[in-house]
């Protein structure tokens, strides 16, 4: 009878030790899984700010404006009188 009470105590001390490690391993992944949902959701966040900065660059409005100061920039320069010093 004690063989039996010894072999079913080791069972369920290897039952709950196997558990405790299986939940720890559970906890890890989902702290794991979720650490990477908040660097997706960063990198998505970034990426669409990239997007639209890119949108507003690109814009006609914004190309016209670009072209127009560097138009006034070369004017400028090409007055300078220090410009071949």
């Amino acid at each position: 009878m004690s063989e039996r009470a010894a072999a079913l105590m080791a069972f369920a001390f290897l039952e709950v030790l196997a558990g405790i490690v299986l939940r720890n391993e559970t906890l890890a992944a989902r702290g794991s899984a979720e650490a990477q949902m908040r660097r997706e959701a960063s990198c998505e966040r970034r990426a669409q700010e990239h997007r639209s900065l890119y949108a507003w660059l690109a814009s006609p409005e914004q190309r016209r404006i670009r072209e127009r100061l560097n138009e006034q920039a070369g004017r400028a320069a090409s007055s300078d009188p220090n410009r071949d010093l």
